[in-house]
């Protein structure tokens, strides 16, 4: 790991906490009876263009859990290549405790491009109680495709105990184009989704 690779994390995991605690709005309680809220969380456009600086792909979530019953929640990274998954990049769980339990989390997945054969993905997760950081460095592989395309799934989105949910896609691929993305939902849109060259899935899981 280089001397600026090894600043550019700290530095970043900072930024999304600045941006995510000043530009977020409180979430509404959700009375659909699910445990887990997820939205897209809001930044002006100065904060914005910042995090394009720090990060070619990024994703930014606020999180609120309104079961009492829920034991811990976790989010991965998953890569894709064809249409059949290839590895977990990075697997960030979160257990709760029942005599400090936070029930609101930003959830910020990024993606660097160190050069054309290696990458970092972090995932940042902040509450008024705590911050965790994970990250996973991918070297020996393409970075520098075609065409690319990133999306969240359609938001807001409800999880229930012992659910796990695709919540955003980054699809790079040295075809033509890439289809517009009808949803995450169901079987044959995941495939769809996942049908490139390479293909990094966000999922959250209630536990």
């Amino acid at each position: 790991m280089t001397r600026s690779t090894r600043f550019v994390l700290p530095i970043l995991a900072a930024c999304f906490c600045f941006f995510l605690t000043a530009c977020s709005e409180k979430p509404k309680t959700d009375q659909s009876g699910s445990s887990m809220t997820i939205k897209e969380a809001k930044i002006d456009g100065f904060s914005n263009n910042i995090l394009k600086g720090l990060a070619d792909t990024s994703f930014l979530y606020d999180i609120n859990i309104t079961g009492k019953d829920v034991k811990e929640w976790s989010v991965q990274i998953d890569e894709y290549s064809k249409g059949k998954y290839v590895r977990t990049l990075i697997t960030m769980s979160d257990p709760f405790q029942e005599e400090n339990r936070p029930t609101r989390f930003k959830l910020a997945a990024a993606r660097q491009v160190l050069s054309k054969t290696s990458e970092k993905w972090s995932l940042i997760t902040y509450s008024k109680a705590d911050q965790t950081t994970a990250s996973g460095t991918v070297d020996d592989t393409k970075t520098d495709y075609s065409v690319s395309s990133y999306s969240m799934a359609h938001l807001p989105l409800n999880l229930k105990k012992g659910e796990q949910k695709a919540i955003g896609a980054l699809v790079l691929t040295e075809g033509n184009s890439i289809a517009a993305f009808s949803g995450f939902e169901g079987e044959e849109n995941l495939k769809t989704i996942t049908n490139y060259d390479k293909v990094y899935l966000i999922k959250a899981e209630l536990k």
